[in-house]
């Protein structure tokens, strides 16, 4: 399994994975994850009006490929994608993040790599949270 970033997830989910990873299983991290969430629920300027990466990546993405991907993120198909669960990480991430000078999202990315990704794999569905509701069968 490999630990991908937002660059090689979103082409992947969308059903174009990059030459170099495709037929493998890809892996994201929860803060990725959920940063690529909140850009596609909504793709405007956040509360301090600067439109950062994740926005930027997600106004590159045609809407057909917004809707599939708003779907897809908030439950991947653990063949495609896994999110990597978070929990056994939060110790190391913040030993990572107080000893360097970096963002949450690098730490957590390096707190990843000094286990084997497969331990840190936890099966947990998310369905219940996709962003649009199933329509009930009598249409309310």
């Amino acid at each position: 399994m490999l630990l991908v970033d937002e660059y090689i997830a979103l082409p992947a989910l969308a059903g174009r994975p990059p030459q170099a990873v495709h037929g493998q299983p890809l892996a994201i991290t929860y803060s990725r994850a959920y940063r690529l969430t909140r850009a596609l629920l909504d793709p405007g300027p956040g509360r301090l009006q600067v439109r950062g990466r994740f926005t930027r990546l997600v106004d590159g993405l045609q809407p057909d490929d917004q809707h599939v991907l708003r779907e897809q993120l908030a439950d991947p198909d653990p063949k495609l994608l896994t999110i990597v669960d978070p929990r056994p990480l939060i110790r190391a991430t913040g030993a990572i993040q107080n000893t360097y000078a970096l963002s949450m999202l690098q730490a957590e990315t390096l707190a990843v790599r000094q286990r084997p990704i497969e331990a840190l794999l936890t099966p947990f569905r998310t369905s219940k949270f996709r962003s649009h509701p199933p329509a009930s069968p009598n249409g309310r």
